[in-house]
C-alpha cells in the first residue's frame, strides 16, 4: 500500500504488531565481591555500645573473617550467586551474620554481598527489573539492608532507586526507559549483628536478595546501508516510543534536492534488492518525501498510544540517485522496540 506524503510531521499507521524482539545492551565491566567481618573480644567498642540497634555502615574498621577470644565471638557470611548475558543480569545473594558473648564480653559481626554490572546504553531503551528483598532484623542489636540502584555513570543523567529496605521484606516490578549513556546495576545486601553494648547475649541474621533485570535496546542501528553519491546515507531515530511522547527519524548525508521513500514493516526481511539489502518486510510506504539540498529529512511524529509492550518496528529509506546502483541508495536500517 502506498500512501504519498510530503508533510515533516506524519503520525504513523499501526497496521499489525510485530513479535517481541530484543537487541544487546553492551556490557563493559561486572563484579561481584563479598566481605564478611567481625570482632570479639573484652574490651571492644562495637558501633552502638550505648544503643540497641546495629548500623551496617560502621563497620568496615572491623576484622576480616572471624574473631573470637575465649566464649564470645562475631561470624559473617555470603553466599551468591550471578550472571551476565548481553542485556539480561540476574543475581541471588544472601547474607548471614551472627555475634555471641560470655559475661563482661561483647561481639559485632557483620556480612555484606555486592553485586555490579556496568553497561553502556547507545540510544534509549527500556528496562524491566524485578525481584524480591527480604532484610530480617529489627531486634535487638541487628539490622538488615537490600538496596538496588541503576546507577548513572553519565554526567547529567539521573540514578533509579529501585529498592532500599531495612529491616523488612519488599517485592518489586519496576519498567522505565534510559536514554543514551553509562550505567551501573548496583546491588548491596547487608546483615548486622551487634551485641557490644550488653554482655551476656547471642543474636544472628540474615537479608537475602534476588532480582533479575532486563535491557533492551529502543533503537537499534541494523546497518545494510546502500551507498550512493554522497556515500552511505545514515538513518538515526530517537524517542522513548512510550504513547503520547516525540518520536524522530532523521535521514542525513542522502543525495540534495532529491526524493525518498521511508519503507515501514513490522518484521526484518534483510532481502537483496536493487543491488542492496531491503532491511524491513513493506507494510507501509510513505513515498515522494523531499530531501533538503544538504541530504536530509526530518520526520517527526507522536508516538500512538496502546501499543503493547516489545512491539518492534523496521524503518529504512530509499533514495531517487543517479550514482547508486539502479538509481536507488539506502539509508541503514534501523528497528524500534517499545518499552
Amino acid at each position: 500500500m502506498i500512501h504519498p506524503r510530503s508533510a515533516c510531521t506524519l503520525t504513523l499507521i499501526l497496521l499489525a504488531f510485530a513479535a517481541p524482539a530484543s537487541a544487546d545492551v553492551i556490557e563493559t565491566a561486572s563484579t561481584r565481591f563479598d566481605t564478611a567481618l567481625a570482632e570479639g573480644g573484652a574490651v571492644i567498642d562495637g558501633p552502638n555500645q550505648n544503643d540497641y540497634l546495629a548500623t551496617y555502615g560502621l563497620f568496615s574498621d572491623l576484622t576480616e573473617a572471624t574473631a573470637s577470644s575465649g566464649p564470645q565471638g562475631g561470624w559473617g557470611g555470603v553466599t551468591q550467586t550471578s550472571n551476565v548475558a548481553p542485556g539480561v543480569y540476574t543475581a541471588e545473594i544472601e547474607t548471614f551474620s551472627n555475634a555471641f558473648c560470655d559475661g563482661l564480653d561483647v561481639a559485632t559481626g557483620m556480612a555484606k554481598g555486592r553485586f555490579e554490572v556496568d553497561f553502556t546504553v547507545q540510544n534509549f531503551a527500556a528496562f524491566h527489573i524485578t525481584g524480591l528483598a527480604s532484610a530480617f532484623g529489627a531486634i535487638n542489636g541487628e539490622t538488615s539492608l537490600a538496596k538496588v540502584t541503576i546507577q548513572s555513570l553519565t554526567k547529567g543523567i539521573a540514578s533509579k532507586t529501585i529498592a532500599s529496605v531495612t529491616d523488612e521484606i519488599l517485592a518489586f516490578d519496576v519498567s522505565g526507559t534510559l536514554i543514551t549513556g553509562n550505567y551501573r546495576l548496583f546491588v548491596d545486601v547487608v546483615s548486622a549483628v551487634d551485641v557490644s553494648f550488653e554482655s551476656g547475649m547471642a543474636e544472628a541474621n540474615a537479608a537475602v536478595l534476588g532480582l533479575t533485570l532486563t535491557v533492551t535496546q529502543t533503537w537499534c542501528d541494523l546497518g545494510n546501508a546502500l551507498a550512493g553519491t554522497t556515500g552511505n546515507p545514515f538513518l538515526r531515530g530517537s524517542g522513548t516510543l512510550i504513547g503520547g511522547t516525540p518520536v524522530i527519524l532523521d535521514l542525513v548525508n542522502a543525495l540534495g534536492n532529491s526524493s525518498t521513500t521511508l519503507v515501514v514493516g513490522l518484521a526484518a526481511a534483510n532481502a537483496n534488492f536493487k543491488g542492496g539489502v531491503l532491511v524491513p518486510v513493506p507494510s507501509i510506504l510513505f513515498s515522494g518525501l523531499p530531501t533538503s539540498p544538504t541530504g536530509t529529512h526530518l520526520l517527526t511524529s507522536t508516538w500512538p498510544d496502546g501499543v503493547p509492550s516489545e512491539t518492534t518496528l523496521y524503518f529504512q529509506h530509499w533514495i531517487r540517485d543517479l550514482g547508486a546502483p539502479a538509481g536507488l541508495a539506502a539509508s541503514n536500517g534501523m528497528s524500534a522496540t517499545t518499552p
